[in-house]
């Protein structure tokens, strides 16, 4: 995911943007819930909202989480630990329609701006070391045991 978000952000906005449009429009990722999240999350590591980015309505996180702590994760469901992006959750558990469409997100992107540097594309290991050590992480599971987060 480091290397997609650089190498869109090197091609600027508008190209980025369109992209993503493109791949949108060659994959036909409606309805497809993986890749509709792919685009979400890409979209949060790619673009500044300055209102800040909520959980997307995709369904209920699995492992439960608390939402208190949650909350403290800017990109929830990932998680930026010195710069480097790492997924909080195994999936979603979902049913119905959304509105959070890979598609949508993009759409609202056009009104953001790009983020201006790179992810990190090394120290993932002190990265990850700092955001398992780290108090919001161990309060983050309702049930560690089951979220494959100890150990």
């Amino acid at each position: 995911m480091v290397q997609c978000v650089n190498g869109l952000r090197q091609l600027g906005k508008e190209k980025a943007l369109a992209t993503l449009r493109e791949h949108i429009r060659l994959n036909g990722i409606s309805g497809d819930p993986g890749e509709e999240q792919k685009l979400l999350l890409v979209c949060r590591l790619l673009f500044v909202n300055p209102d800040g980015w909520k959980y997307p309505r995709i369904g209920h996180p699995s492992p439960d989480v608390d939402w208190n702590v949650a909350d403290k994760f800017p990109f929830f469901p990932i998680a930026l630990s010195d710069g480097v992006p790492f997924l909080l959750l195994n999936g979603s558990m979902s049913g119905g329609w959304t509105s959070d469409t890979g598609s949508a997100c993009v759409n609202l992107c056009g009104h953001f701006s790009i983020i201006t540097n790179d992810l990190p594309q090394t120290g993932y290991k002190k990265a990850a070391q700092d955001l398992i050590n780290s108090e919001a992480f161990r309060r983050l599971y309702i049930n560690p045991e089951r979220s494959g987060a100890n150990g």
